[in-house]
């Protein structure tokens, strides 16, 4: 066996070995590379798109639910007979409305954490609810604001539903000159806007 270890190889076999050997492996190394590079370059930046877009579309969908819920326009002077008598209405589907009257009493009577009012004009009575995003303005306003405003006349402004009962959510209400503005629709309104930029920055991470 050992006189044969010493053999160079024919020329011409040679060269195709060293083709093989050295030219080939190379090539496909780089193209190996590429690819991987190109995979983890698209991987990556999939990771943060498809957040990014998903972001998007969760806040587009709930826009059009806080448009549907709380339509911020047309709010049409009303008497509280003519609501009561308006029937495609929901806790979803809301009427933009004004009405005038007095507050007669807290929405739940005798409940001095009742942060609720009784409105009554010539035509009939109706509660307002008054809902502030936090659970703490809701009782400050109870126990400090609302005994000191009935017997009062007033103009509220918000939503009128049913849910299962009438009602109107207040988006603002004014009592002999002072006005008591409800901030929970603003503040859906600012996190959907910081949702959206969010989801609009992480796409370009």
């Amino acid at each position: 066996m050992k006189k044969y270890q010493n053999v160079e190889p024919i020329p011409r076999v040679k060269k195709e070995l060293d083709d093989f050997n050295h030219l080939y492996p190379k090539t496909e190394i780089k193209h190996n590379i590429t690819i991987t590079i190109i995979y983890l370059l698209i991987t990556e930046k999939l990771l943060f798109i498809i957040p990014g877009i998903t972001g998007i579309l969760m806040t587009l969908t709930f826009f059009i639910k806080l448009n549907r819920v709380n339509p911020n326009k047309n709010y049409n002077e009303r008497v509280i007979s003519d609501l009561i008598g308006e029937v495609k209405v929901s806790g979803i589907t809301s009427i933009p409305c004004i009405v005038r009257g007095k507050l007669i009493g807290k929405g739940n009577p005798g409940y001095i954490f009742s942060e609720d009012y009784t409105l009554q004009d010539d035509t009939g009575i109706i509660m307002l609810n008054y809902n502030q995003p936090l659970g703490i303005m809701n009782l400050f306003h109870a126990i400090f604001k609302n005994s000191q405003n009935l017997e009062k006349d007033a103009v509220a402004k918000g939503w009128y539903r049913r849910s299962p009962v009438p009602y109107i959510e207040i988006l603002n209400m004014e009592v002999e000159g002072k006005t008591y503005k409800v901030h929970t629709y603003a503040l859906k309104k600012v996190g959907l806007v910081i949702l959206l930029l969010l989801s609009i920055g992480i796409m370009f991470l």
